[in-house]
């Protein structure tokens, strides 16, 4: 081993300073030498400063993802609020409680609210409890019985909620958090203008809190702070991580600062490094919350001496790895351009015939290196060419087979196209003959409605409208059909021409007024007075789209109301809303 050793260090000694093997070994070893000393550099200088604009980065998507998933699960609060508060029957059963005060009606009506608010409560678990209150500040129906009757009238939350809402702070009891949502219930007959009382509702905070302690990517010393300024004092609204009994309780600077929890309770959203309510250095991204009425910020914030960790272990295995490398590729610089120069010629003279178009001659170099694949690379080119040459007639068998699959796909699109036109002229052609009966029907129906045939009382004149009004419906759906071909061909087109909207909305009422009575449903329609008698339009294709909303208006409504209203939107543009109590 020593004397192996030896015969290289001899070989060293041997290299002539104007040699290209000199010149590579010295040049590269310099270049390895500076790589290394760069990279140390580079890790050193810009290294906590890239690690720390990436994490600032992370922890400012981590406080946009949960201040708006805070904000989400505020506003699905507030829409449970607002449904349990728009409920027609609860509010009715409110007004007759209130005016039948001491009277068994009052209290049947107080049980049929309780009965809703535990339906409610039981469809929505985050629902704890839900309170109805009279105007004059008196629970009256509530899914705790020990509420009823209590007075609340002179409670903040109460005539917050008579004006528009009310949102509390956060309570916590035995470690579960809630708060309180009170909303006015308005009289389902006359609108805003008359407010009947009051639902209060208290709503746990389980996935806000489990949102909020979910620390994913904030590793050991990550933290999720919800702030609320009240008073001038900034009050941490969950759990915190280092501190599990603070929540709830009032933040102190203590040795640091809450310029983060200041500039996210103002409005402001961004990123700074300072020291925490700790005293401890952290890097911290804030976030304002948007909720009306309330002054929160967001925090997530991470230890300094743990976010910059890796920068300092990255530099000592650079340093290391430097090291190792310079050392051993100065030797291996030394063997390889030794063993790489002395086959250099040999690979140059094979390529030099395979250029000459000597397809059949082979280098062979038995190294392993580049120097081998390169080698390996040339005899599969020359390999290939001869492939390429005696492939080229199966070439072009595949090109004449590829023609012949053409025609064939040609012909079977020309088939295609045969049966469609078929098929078109088979709906047209029975169209028609489905019209001419359709035509007679209404015809005779018309006949009728005249009294040419005699007169007739006021229950037969109606059915004979319906009959023609049907007759004329299906006389629509035929032409539908017969549009068919039209539609498959592109060629479709509205038809605007005057009509007598007046007689439209009677028609529509008339026709669909049936359908919602066999329900049980009551058809209120209402028209802009602004409306002319007469509009210009496709009348088909209105009553199309106007009946089948009213359709789908009753068949997904069990009780209340479908309401059709037509308002003038400016010029010659009418707007059509249907609105339902349905799902």
């Amino acid at each position: 081993m020593f004397e192996k050793i030896t015969q290289k260090l001899s070989s060293l000694k041997r290299i002539s300073w104007t040699s290209l093997r000199f010149k590579i070994i010295f040049f590269s070893s310099l270049m390895l030498l500076l790589t290394v000393l760069i990279s140390v550099g580079l890790v050193h200088i810009k290294g906590r400063t890239i690690l720390k604009d990436q994490i600032l980065f992370d922890l400012s998507a981590v406080a946009k993802s949960k201040s708006d998933q805070v904000v989400s699960i505020i506003e699905q609060d507030f829409e449970r609020a607002a449904l349990v508060a728009s409920r027609t029957q609860l509010r009715r059963s409110l007004i007759n409680f209130d005016n039948a005060a001491g009277t068994p009606s009052s209290e049947k009506s107080r049980e049929v609210m309780i009965k809703i608010l535990q339906d409610a409560r039981y469809s929505v678990p985050a629902l704890k409890n839900i309170d109805i209150i009279t105007p004059g500040g008196i629970v009256a129906a509530s899914t705790s019985a020990a509420h009823i009757g209590r007075d609340d009238r002179d409670r903040d939350w109460f005539q917050q909620g008579l004006q528009n809402q009310y949102q509390s702070s956060f309570h916590e009891e035995k470690g579960h958090f809630t708060y309180n949502l009170a909303l006015p219930l308005i009289n389902p007959e006359t609108g805003r203008e008359n407010v009947i009382g009051v639902v209060k509702t208290e709503l746990a905070l389980d996935r806000m809190m489990a949102v909020l302690t979910d620390r994913t990517g904030l590793k050991d010393t990550g933290e999720i702070v919800l702030v609320s300024k009240i008073e001038n004092q900034y009050i941490a609204m969950n759990p915190l991580r280092h501190q599990p009994g603070a929540a709830l309780t009032g933040l102190n600077s203590g040795s640091g600062s809450l310029q983060a929890m200041k500039k996210a309770t103002r409005g402001e959203s961004g990123f700074l490094r300072e020291i925490d309510y700790r005293g401890v250095d952290t890097l911290q991204a804030f976030r304002h919350v948007p909720v009306e009425g309330k002054d929160w910020g967001l925090i997530v914030k991470r230890d300094a001496a743990e976010a910059f960790a890796p920068i300092v272990t990255l530099q000592n295995y650079i340093i290391l790895m430097g090291g190792a490398i310079l050392m051993l590729g100065s030797i291996a610089l030394s063997i390889n351009v030794t063993r790489t120069t002395a086959p250099v010629k040999k690979l140059l003279s094979g390529t030099k015939k395979l250029g000459e178009g000597d397809l059949g001659h082979r280098l062979y170099v038995t190294s392993q290196d580049e120097l081998g694949e390169l080698t390996s690379a040339f005899n599969n080119m020359a390999e290939n060419l001869q492939k390429i040459t005696a492939s080229r007639n199966e070439l072009e068998y595949e090109v004449a087979e590829r023609f012949k699959v053409e025609g064939k796909l040609k012909e079977a699109k020309e088939a295609a196209e045969s049966a469609n036109k078929a098929k078109s002229e088979f709906l047209a052609n029975m169209s028609h003959e489905i019209r001419t009966p359709m035509n007679s029907i209404i015809g005779f129906s018309q006949l009728l409605q005249s009294e040419n045939c005699g007169p007739m009382n006021k229950r037969q004149a109606k059915y004979a409208d319906h009959i023609i009004e049907s007759g004329n419906m299906l006389l629509a759906i035929i032409n539908d059909i017969l549009d068919l071909s039209r539609v498959e061909s592109g060629k479709i087109r509205s038809h605007s021409e005057p009509f007598n909207f007046k007689r439209f909305m009677e028609q529509i009422e008339s026709i669909l007024s049936v359908l919602a009575e066999k329900k049980g449903l009551a058809l209120k329609v209402e028209v802009d007075s602004g409306i002319p008698e007469y509009l210009t339009g496709d009348e088909k294709l209105i009553r199309q789209v106007l009946e089948n909303l009213i359709s789908n208006a009753v068949k997904f409504t069990e009780q209340g109301t479908i309401h059709v209203s037509v308002e003038n939107a400016g010029g010659n543009l009418q707007t059509f809303k249907v609105q339902d109590t349905g799902i």
